[in-house]
């Protein structure tokens, strides 16, 4: 009986630890999207008239990098849904994109 009681109080915490870590897996994820995507607005800002093909050819490198990240991140870290799906779709569009575009080859 005791047995019993323990099994039902140790279930009951990690339903409780699983339950409070999964939100939190989520916010996570959602925080590195974020960290991300602000990161590519910054690289993007940085365009500057007269850039030369090097300064280009750099700035479309760290963009391929940081979309197949954000493709990465959503496909490991995000749970199944619309959200999830659309993130690697962008990413694989943005970087089939940067492959087409691309002036640096």
């Amino acid at each position: 009986m005791k047995h019993a009681v323990l099994f039902t109080v140790v279930a009951a915490s990690a339903i409780s630890c699983a339950i409070t870590v999964v939100p939190a897996l989520a916010d996570e994820c959602d925080d590195v999207v974020s960290a991300i995507n602000r990161q590519m607005a910054q690289i993007r800002a940085s365009r500057a008239e007269g850039d030369s093909r090097t300064a280009i050819c750099a700035r479309l490198g760290r963009i391929s990098g940081l979309t197949q990240a954000l493709g990465m991140v959503a496909a490991q870290c995000m749970d199944e849904g619309g959200k999830r799906e659309a993130l690697i779709k962008d990413a694989a569009q943005t970087e089939s994109a940067l492959e087409v575009d691309n002036v640096c080859r």
